[in-house]
Formats: C-alpha cells, sequence, structure tokens
C-alpha cells in the first residue's frame, strides 16, 4: 500500500497558481509508485504519459483530426437520379414529415405506435398515446423495427434454393403442389408460425386446414405461452389468459416474472406498477417482492430481491401457498423459510389489494399456483382478470414435434410463416441440421 505524504502535498499546492487538475493523491503526490504501476500497465505508453502537455501539442493534434476528417468530403459521392412525381400524392410536401398510427407485433402482441414517414418512408416510431397497451411509451424493439426496413442483407427478392427466382416460380411451383396436397389430404405438409394473435390469420390458417385435414400445424416462439394456459386450465379446467392491473395492488409478488419488460403487455405494467410506487403526499407506496433466477429490469425496481435457481421458484411458490392456508404439496426442499413467511404475511394483511405473477417461461404447476393463490387473496376481480386466450397458437403442436417429424422424414413439405427457427430453436433439437435435409421448404 502507497503512502502519501501529506505535508508535501500541501508544500506543492501552496505554490501553484491558476486551475490545475489531477486524477488521484498518487498523481497530485507524484509518486514513484504511480509512475512504477503505470509503466508496468502499460508499457508502450509511458512516452505519452511523461511527455509533457503543451498548447501547441494539443492544437497540433486537433488540427491533424481536422485534416484527417476532411478528407472523407474529398470523395465523389455516386450518383444518383432523382425523379419527380408523376402523380404526386395528395397531402405530400417534400421535406415535411406525416405521421401515421400503426401497430408494431411484439412476440404476436401489438403495441400501438406513431410512425414518422417522409415521403413515404418511415424514419422513426414513437408510442401512441391513444393506444391502451402503450399509452405513448415505446420499447427497444419497436423502436429497432425501422431498422429492419432498411437491412441491406433484407431479402429482395423470391429465392429457390439458394438462387433468385422470380414471383411466377414461386406461384408455379404452389400450383403443383396444390395438386398434390388436394390428391393426399395435405399429407406430409406442416405449417410453421410464430404466436398467432391475428383473427383473420387464424381464420386462412383453419381454412387451410380443413381443406387438407392431413396437415400438421406447429408454432415456436423461443419465450411462449404455453405455460400459462396449461396452468390455468389444471386451475379452472379451460385455458385462460390472465390479464394483471397494477394501478390496484398495494403488495405485488413475482415468481420469476419479468412484468416491467418482457410480458406481453409490460408497457402498461411498467406505467402502472411504477404509477404506484412515486412518493405523493397522503398515499402508501406499493411494495414489490421479487424471487428470480436471472437478474432483470423487474428485479432491480424490487424492495425485497431473492435470488434462487429455476427449479426452486416451485418450491417457493408450494411454499407460499401453504403459508396462505392452500392444500398443495409440500416442497421437497424449502427455499427461504422467513422470506416466505414475511411474504405470506404482507399479502395476509392486503388481501383485496395484493397480486402474484408468474413467469411465462415457469411451468404449467407454478401458473397454477400462483392463480390459486390470487384466488384466496381476492385478487380476481381487482388486480387480475381471466380472459379467453388471445395466443391462437397454444392450439398449434409445438417445435419439438415438429423436429422429431424432420428427423424422422415424415415431413414433405415445410411452409415456415414468420420466424427465424434454424437461428432460435433450442441447440438440443438440432433443427437446422433437419431443416437442411427438407425435400421442400
Amino acid at each position: 500500500m502507497s503512502t502519501i505524504d501529506i505535508k508535501r502535498v500541501r508544500e506543492r499546492l501552496a505554490n501553484e497558481r491558476g486551475p490545475r487538475f489531477w486524477r488521484s493523491l498518487e498523481e497530485l503526490a507524484d509518486s514513484g509508485e504511480l509512475s512504477a504501476l503505470l509503466a508496468d500497465e502499460f508499457p508502450r505508453l509511458e512516452p505519452l504519459w511523461e511527455a509533457s502537455i503543451s498548447r501547441r501539442n494539443v492544437l497540433k493534434l486537433m488540427a491533424a483530426s481536422m485534416a484527417l476528417a476532411g478528407l472523407t468530403a474529398c470523395d465523389r459521392q455516386p450518383s444518383e437520379l432523382i425523379v419527380p412525381y408523376v402523380n404526386m400524392p395528395e397531402g405530400m410536401v417534400p421535406g415535411e414529415p406525416k405521421y401515421y398510427a400503426t401497430t408494431h407485433p411484439v412476440a404476436g402482441y401489438a403495441h400501438g405506435l406513431l410512425a414518422e414517414t417522409h415521403e413515404g418512408r418511415p424514419t422513426k416510431v414513437e408510442g401512441n398515446p391513444d393506444h391502451p397497451a402503450t399509452l405513448g411509451a415505446c420499447d427497444v424493439y419497436s423502436q429497432a423495427s425501422v431498422l429492419s426496413l432498411y437491412d441491406p442483407d433484407r431479402s429482395s427478392a423470391v429465392r429457390w434454393r439458394g438462387e433468385v427466382a422470380s414471383y411466377s416460380r414461386l406461384l408455379l411451383e404452389l400450383s403443383d403442389r396444390q395438386v398434390t396436397w388436394d390428391a393426399n389430404g395435405g399429407r406430409g405438409l406442416c405449417l410453421l408460425t410464430e404466436t398467432l394473435t391475428s383473427p383473420s390469420q387464424y381464420a386462412r390458417l383453419q381454412s387451410l386446414l380443413q381443406r387438407w385435414p392431413e396437415a400438421r400445424w406447429y408454432s415456436y416462439e423461443p419465450v411462449d405461452r404455453r405455460a400459462v394456459f396449461a396452468g390455468t386450465e389444471l386451475l379452472f379446467g379451460e385455458p385462460l389468459e390472465p390479464i394483471y392491473h397494477f394501478s390496484r395492488p398495494r403488495v405485488i409478488v413475482s415468481l420469476d416474472a419479468d412484468f416491467l419488460a418482457s410480458m406481453p403487455g409490460f408497457l402498461r405494467y411498467a406505467h402502472d406498477c411504477i404509477s404506484q410506487r412515486r412518493p405523493r403526499d397522503g398515499t402508501t407506496l406499493s411494495r414489490l417482492y421479487v424471487a428470480e433466477a436471472t437478474p432483470s429490469i423487474t428485479g432491480a425496481a424490487a424492495d425485497h430481491r431473492l435470488r434462487v435457481t429455476y427449479q426452486q421458484i416451485d418450491a417457493l411458490a408450494r411454499q407460499l401457498a401453504r403459508k396462505l392456508g392452500l392444500d398443495v404439496a409440500a416442497p421437497v426442499q424449502p427455499v427461504d423459510e422467513q422470506w416466505v413467511s414475511v411474504v405470506a404475511d404482507d399479502l395476509k394483511a392486503n388481501l383485496g389489494n395484493a397480486l402474484v405473477v408468474p413467469g411465462d417461461q415457469q411451468p404449467p404447476a407454478v401458473h397454477a399456483i400462483a392463480q390459486a393463490i390470487n384466488h384466496h387473496i381476492g385478487a380476481y376481480g381487482g388486480g387480475v382478470a381471466a380472459i379467453e386466450p388471445v395466443d391462437y397458437s397454444h392450439q398449434a403442436q409445438p417445435l419439438d414435434a415438429l423436429a422429431a417429424a424432420m428427423h424422422a422424414s415424415a415431413v414433405e413439405a415445410l411452409v415456415v410463416l414468420g420466424g427465424n427457427p434454424v437461428y432460435t430453436a433450442p441447440a438440443d433439437l438440432d433443427f437446422g441440421r433437419a431443416y437442411t435435409r427438407q425435400p421442400w421448404t
């Protein structure tokens, strides 16, 4: 540990005139330990460190930087052909932006946006204040969606076997396949979609499955909501989708749920939740308990955060349910008895004003237990409501079933409607190798 001679430092400061700056007391004291440390850490920069800095040297470096930057302006820009409008669109003024109300699907759920356009080209998006899911807020996924329109790697034409093909070639291939599928009922045809929330798209898909009853429908999303619907079906006898109202409860318990940044409706959830956590005169701030396996935005905002493993969330949910008097199986290995007891006491003290939120990635049992707790503490009708699923894709088969059929050579034609499963599929499915072996995709 280096020592600093305070008396020597004071004497040096007494002789200084004008503003001077040092990075640390060691640099001010000009100790030999600091010089040795810098020379050992950055040996190539030692001459620069030891060199004196003068106004002349700074101006020379600035002039050289400006000269190098100006060289880029000496290159001639590529020629562009600008053609005026033959029929000027009504209401368009060149250079003046126009705004349109639109939506951007995030994992299948729409976020309301206002798109700014210049001469018909989208350039910026912001949240739509009149849309109930955003209330004027915007997320990073929607902001980045504009960049995909100008992606140089985006395919600008139909491709067949890695080569550019015409659209008529695509229609010809489809017409030939339709004859085959009409004859065998669509045997060997597989349709793969992302999260499907569009009623019109779902209706067209159902018409295809009615026309070709032997065809199979699969769905995949990196983080889907199958466990949510399976858990509510265990509890209520039918799949339901919980909708949370974070502006009402005073106590919120998150079981590995990042509802401030990733769950469907997270922009509205964040708006309502944070509005109850701003200090106001005469109001009681809501409390947020978070038990999670991975650091998240919701965990960072928690009043009390418990770090657990993914498998321990199930045990914690069972402990909490038993503390509240629900008849559930005891966990094999309890997690944190004191933390669970405090949460249970707070839920009991706020019956009707409390809420438990399970994470989408948790198994169905955790969702069933969490919704049973919500029903027990009076959250239904206040902090949570259950509706019919907006997501139709829970009716489809999962991706692992499709991968098994592909590896077994039971797929003759695969139609992928959106998404990039070769990139996002789990590695243990070996989906990429199976995809390249398909006879028609």
